[in-house]
C-alpha cells in the first residue's frame, strides 16, 4: 500500500486519536502501524462475534501490539472489556487473540436490546 491508501482507510477506521499518532509516525512506518490496528480491531469484533456491527472507529486498541484491555460500545450506553494481545508478528503477518470479559450470549442479548430501542 502507498501512505495515501494507508491513510485513506484509516481515516475511516481509526480513532481520531489513534489517527494522529499514526499521522505523527513517518510514513514508511504508517502501513504496519495501521495493519496492526486493524488486526487489533479486528480481532476484538470477531471475539465477540458482532462482525463489523461495531463501528471500527468507536474503540481505540492502539498502533503497536503491546497487550492491552480495550472497551468496545456494545450499544445502549454498554461496554464490554476485552483483552487483547499479540502472539506473534513480523513484518507481513500479526497474530492477535482477543478474549472478552463477558459470555457470548450476553453480548448478543445486549445487542438485540440495542437494535430493538432504534426502531
Amino acid at each position: 500500500w502507498t501512505d495515501d491508501d494507508v491513510l485513506t482507510t484509516a481515516r475511516g477506521t481509526l480513532t481520531p486519536s489513534e489517527l494522529s499518532a499514526l499521522l505523527a509516525l513517518p510514513a514508511e512506518s504508517r502501513g504496519n502501524a495501521f495493519r496492526c490496528a486493524w488486526t487489533r480491531k479486528e480481532a476484538c469484533v470477531k471475539a465477540l462475534g458482532v462482525g463489523l456491527l461495531i463501528e471500527p472507529s468507536s474503540f481505540e486498541v492502539g498502533l503497536t501490539p503491546s497487550a492491552s484491555r480495550v472497551l468496545l460500545p456494545v450499544g445502549a450506553g454498554r461496554i464490554i472489556a476485552l483483552h487483547v494481545g499479540t502472539l506473534a508478528t513480523s513484518e507481513a503477518i500479526s497474530a492477535v487473540v482477543s478474549v472478552a470479559h463477558a459470555p457470548r450470549e450476553a453480548v448478543h442479548a445486549m445487542w438485540r436490546e440495542s437494535v430493538a430501542t432504534r426502531d
